[in-house]
């Protein structure tokens, strides 16, 4: 048999090696820095959480260019309650 210039990988050895792996920790790494930038700017971890493992660095590039949420339930971020 001739040899094309290419090795044939199993879906076994695949799943072994450790680039797939490497790869893969880093798109969850960048999914979960997106989901806690969101949540200091007020968002709800949990929903951002799912699109930051799903998208991974562009998840954390929207959330880093997102603007504070104004949640009434956070004191902090609400309005104050007197008048000027």
């Amino acid at each position: 048999m001739v040899s094309k210039g290419y090795t044939t990988i199993t879906m076994q050895a695949f799943f072994f090696d450790y680039r797939v792996w490497l790869l893969a920790s880093l798109h969850c790494l960048m999914g979960v820095m997106a989901a806690l930038v969101s949540w200091r700017k007020g968002y709800s971890f949990r929903c951002w959480l799912g699109w930051g493992l799903l998208g991974g660095t562009p998840t954390l590039i929207f959330a880093l260019g997102r603007s504070p949420h104004n949640s009434p339930t956070d004191p902090e971020k609400s309005p104050p309650n007197h008048p000027l």
